[in-house]
């Protein structure tokens, strides 16, 4: 696969230096070209030049694509829960496996529900499962795991709670290239735009998927399978966390990024939490307590609360 995509990129390079010589003959002898035809060459011979025209000024973007890696065994469309926010599930294989994959969204809008960033100091003095960090009042909607940790069960990268400063650096390495801003209108920032002295919340994870609605052309191991886990925002300024059941196999980043780019989504920023063994969620649907288990404690956490 990978030897096919280099060989597709080489034949598309080639073929637009074709068009790009084609394109400037074309400037010149454009009328000697059609000039002694008849009537209906003339027509084709001008359609199928302004075609290459038009390739030609848009810069080469007539789609191509490789061919995904899976297969949709069932998906759901949004629907609205007694608690206010919207949730979807999506069930795929990948085609070279027999093990499925499901995917939950849970979409949150701001002016609703608050992002809350939690520690593990503030229940405890060592990493816990994300339904500990919750006492299950009402308000209490939903839990994810946060970010990467080290042995010690210490938070990585830089982590900042309502002013206190829990790790003071910011990670420069490119797994760390977002930044999550819970407060107010929640946003997600490159890390190299990211000033510690601005914010009272903030949250170093990644590496980020989609950036200003684009995918990130830094991943690597984009065809590792692992559980899965993030926060994207969507055009509507919508906050929305999504996991994988830990009840069903993992998923790639190559498979994930090309279902968040796909229909029934509108990502602007999406990033990548500590996923793999990390992988956990609790939430509330329609006043039933749902638990996506993990096998690894956690230090941090993202709460998600009712504004009251």
């Amino acid at each position: 696969m990978k030897k096919v995509g280099k060989i597709n990129q080489i034949m598309i390079i080639t073929f637009r230096k074709v068009l790009f010589t084609m394109a400037k003959q074309l400037k010149e002898n454009y009328f000697i070209v059609l000039h002694g035809m008849d009537l209906h060459k003339k027509v084709i011979t001008s359609l199928f030049y302004s075609f290459i025209f038009i390739y030609f000024l848009s810069g080469g973007s007539i789609a191509y694509g490789e061919e995904k890696d899976y297969v949709v065994l069932q998906e759901k469309g949004w629907k609205i829960t007694k608690e206010g926010y919207q949730y979807k599930t999506l069930i795929g294989k990948h085609k070279e496996s027999t093990s499925s994959f499901e995917l939950i969204f849970l979409k949150f809008n701001p002016y609703k529900f608050n992002l809350k960033i939690i520690p593990y100091s503030s229940i405890a003095t060592y990493p816990v499962f994300v339904n500990r960090y919750t006492d299950l009042k009402k308000k209490n909607i939903a839990i994810i795991n946060g970010g990467y940790f080290d042995e010690r069960g210490k938070h990585l990268g830089f982590l900042k709670i309502n002013n206190k400063i829990y790790r003071r650096n910011v990670a420069t390495h490119p797994i760390y290239s977002g930044i999550i801003l819970p407060d107010a209108q929640k946003k997600i920032i490159h890390s190299s735009l990211f000033n510690p002295k601005q914010h009272k919340n903030a949250i170093q994870v990644g590496p980020l998927l989609i950036r200003d609605g684009k995918v990130n052309p830094g991943l690597k191991n984009t065809e590792s399978v692992h559980y899965r886990s993030g926060l994207g925002i969507d055009n509507d300024g919508d906050f929305i966390l999504f996991a994988t059941n830990t009840n069903y196999g993992g998923i790639s980043w190559k498979t994930l990024v090309n279902i968040l780019k796909g229909k029934g989504f509108d990502f602007i920023n999406v990033i990548n939490l500590d996923g793999g063994g990390s992988t956990q969620l609790f939430f509330k649907k329609n006043g039933k307590n749902i638990l996506y288990r993990g096998i690894k404690a956690v230090p941090t956490a993202l709460l998600v609360e009712l504004r009251e």
